[in-house]
């Protein structure tokens, strides 16, 4: 489980702490629950659940960088 920032004004996540929770599945290889031993799982990994505890009404930094790059570069 990833926790962080979400900005939405650019939709972007940013994480800020990440922590480990078990599916508890036994057809995953990353579970407690996974016999030991055995090699008929799935060996799935999904991707971290993202976990929004703050919300941020602006853009995320690299945004605002990306807009002010941008608007410094001259042709």
């Amino acid at each position: 489980i990833v926790d962080g920032r979400f900005h939405q004004t650019c939709l972007h996540f940013k994480a800020m702490s990440t922590r480990r929770q078990d599916c508890m599945r036994p057809a995953c290889f990353f579970s407690y629950r996974h016999p030991a031993g055995t090699c008929r799982c799935k060996r799935s990994m999904d991707p971290p659940i993202l976990n929004p505890i703050r919300l941020s009404p602006t853009r995320c930094p690299d945004c605002v960088q990306i807009e002010r790059l941008g608007s410094t570069s001259s042709p």
